[in-house]
C-alpha cells in the first residue's frame, strides 16, 4: 500500500539514504535516478498528491469491476371497477361532473406507465331489453374512452366493449321495483383493465480495487 508523507519527512529520508539531491515534483519526490522509493519499492508521495494526478508507474489505475445488470420482464395487470352511478346518470351514457373527476385520476395514473393496453368494458343490469342494455354498455365504454383520450392517452392502445347484463355480479332474485334497481347496482359498472410489460432492473454494483 502506498504511503503519503510530509515533504519534510521525505527529504530527510532521501538525505539519510545518501542521495545527492531531492526535488519536489509536486506529487511525487524524485532523485536524479528517478522517483524516490522506500525500502518496499513504493513511490514516495508528496502532500500535494491526489488520485487525479496519480502516475501509472507508481499508482496503476484502479480496476473497476461491474456486476452484470439483471433484468426481469413482468406482465402487470390491474383493474379499476367504476360504478355506473358515479360516472353516469341512470340509463344515461353522458359523463357526469363527478364521473369526469374520477376519470381524471384514472388518466393521471395511466399516464405514468406508457405503452400499456387499456381495455374498457361497459356493463348494465338486466332491467330493460337486452338490445337496449347492450347498446347502452357500448356507449358508456365509448364515453370513457373519449374522455381518457381527451386527457392525452392514445386510443391506439385502447379497446372498448359492451356486454350489457351478460356478466352480473349479483342476481337479486325475488326483488322488484326500486328495491330491485338498488340491489342490481353492482352490475351497472364500467371496468377499466390496464395491462403492460414492465422491465425491472437490478443495478450492477461497482467495485474499485487498486492493483
Amino acid at each position: 500500500m502506498n504511503k503519503t508523507i510530509t515533504l519534510g519527512t521525505a527529504l530527510l529520508g532521501l538525505l539519510l539514504a545518501g542521495a545527492a539531491s531531492a526535488q519536489d515534483f509536486d506529487y511525487y519526490l524524485a532523485t536524479p535516478r528517478g522517483v524516490a522509493v522506500n525500502s518496499f519499492g513504493e513511490c514516495w508521495r508528496s502532500t500535494f498528491w491526489t488520485t487525479e494526478n496519480a502516475v501509472q508507474k507508481c499508482d496503476p489505475q484502479p480496476v473497476v469491476e461491474t456486476a452484470a445488470v439483471e433484468t426481469t420482464t413482468v406482465l402487470s395487470k390491474r383493474e379499476v371497477n367504476l360504478s355506473a352511478e358515479t360516472l353516469f346518470g341512470f340509463d344515461q351514457a353522458e359523463l357526469s361532473m363527478e364521473g369526469m373527476k374520477t376519470l381524471d385520476g384514472v388518466a393521471a395514473s395511466a399516464a405514468e406507465v406508457p405503452n400499456q393496453t387499456i381495455r374498457i368494458t361497459g356493463h348494465t343490469d338486466r332491467i330493460g331489453s337486452l338490445e337496449h342494455n347492450k347498446q347502452l354498455s357500448v356507449r358508456r365504454a365509448q364515453a370513457v374512452q373519449d374522455y381518457l383520450a381527451s386527457k392525452g392517452l392514445s386510443t391506439s392502445n385502447m379497446e372498448i366493449d359492451g356486454v350489457g347484463p351478460a356478466e352480473p355480479l349479483v342476481t337479486c332474485e325475488g326483488k322488484g321495483g326500486q328495491e330491485l334497481i338498488q340491489c342490481l347496482g353492482p352490475n351497472r359498472r364500467t371496468e377499466i383493465e390496464f395491462a403492460g410489460v414492465e422491465v425491472m432492473e437490478e443495478s450492477g454494483v461497482e467495485m474499485m480495487q487498486e492493483k
